[in-house]
């Protein structure tokens, strides 16, 4: 276990290193994305002052730990501000799409596991075999110009309706209005792998014994499914899970692009577009820390799960 720990702290280092250094290598400089179309011209302490020398990276890492995260070249406010702003978007959006296709997933897959190579098994693996192949950029996409912009029934794009006065109940209808497309996406775009995962898992766990004595016994169907079989394949789903957590993240910053959600990928891009290295840094490193964060916390839960003679 405390290797384990170990391993994961390395990985945290080198992905703090790469994040700070790599947007140091991206082309051009703030400066340059925002005025070289522009008839501006800037004098050299301008265009200094426009592109400040980046701290080291032991500097980085020292002011990051103290809550430092410096100001952002674009916006000249703090960079905590910015995430304090697009943080709360960014966790609505994928606590509601993720939690809610993991919900479901992981009842579709139970269920389809127990009638495996029926008629309903062979649809809905098929279906969502189907449907894994569809990338959250084509499903966003298609959503956006089908129900925003031809049916109109949703937003097309932003967390709120710009320059509303709404309170309260109608204020939550509008968040919502503008949370279905992207999360819709998400849930879809998540839903076919988890169930596949749950799916297989379910399957590796029937053949064994204590599933065939429960039934001998008498244990109703639905207390063998979701107490006996389901809660034996937990482990195995939640090490696989954590494989994911990578593709999660970058799923979340596709689609609040596609639908512009003020959240921390739009805030990143837009990052990216205008050269504002400080806000790149900033943001990978905190996505890379939730990541590594997520799958230490999956790997602890990993842990417990395992039966207490195969903890090691």
């Amino acid at each position: 276990m405390a290797r384990t720990f170990l391993s994961y702290a390395l990985a945290l280092g080198v992905m703090a290193y790469l994040s700070y250094g790599l947007p140091l290598w991206l082309p051009g400089d703030f400066a340059t994305a925002m005025y070289a179309s522009s008839d501006v011209v800037l004098s050299p302490q301008e265009e200094a002052r426009l592109t400040p020398v980046p701290p080291s990276f032991l500097a980085y890492v020292d002011a990051f730990m103290r809550g430092d995260f410096g100001l952002s070249l674009a916006y000249g406010v703090p960079i905590s501000t910015l995430l304090g702003e697009a943080l709360p978007w960014t966790l609505l959006l994928g606590l509601c799409a993720y939690l809610s296709s993991f919900a479901v997933a992981f009842v579709l897959g139970v269920e389809s596991a127990f009638r495996r190579a029926s008629k309903v098994d062979r649809r809905l693996s098929g279906a969502m075999v189907s449907l894994d192949g569809v990338p959250e950029l084509v499903l966003g996409v298609v959503f956006l110009l089908f129900f925003g912009a031809h049916l109109g029934w949703f937003p097309l794009q932003g967390a709120l309706t710009p320059y509303s006065d709404k309170s309260g109940i109608a204020h939550v209808a509008d968040v919502l209005a503008h949370l279905c497309l992207p999360a819709m996406t998400l849930f879809l775009a998540s839903l076919s792998g988890q169930f596949l995962l749950v799916r297989v898992s379910v399957l590796h766990v029937l053949p064994a014994p204590f599933v065939s004595c429960a039934h001998l016994r008498g244990i109703g169907p639905w207390r063998v499914r979701y107490k006996y079989v389901a809660l034996n394949a937990l482990l195995p789903i939640v090490v696989r899970f954590g494989f994911r957590l990578a593709s999660m993240v970058t799923s979340l910053i596709v689609v609040e692009t596609i639908f512009a959600y003020p959240g921390i990928g739009s805030l990143l891009m837009d990052a990216v577009a205008k050269r504002d290295v400080p806000v790149i840094q900033v943001v990978v490193t905190l996505l890379s820390l939730g990541v590594v964060g997520m799958s230490v916390l999956l790997e602890g839960v990993a842990f417990w799960l395992k039966p207490k003679g195969n903890r090691a």
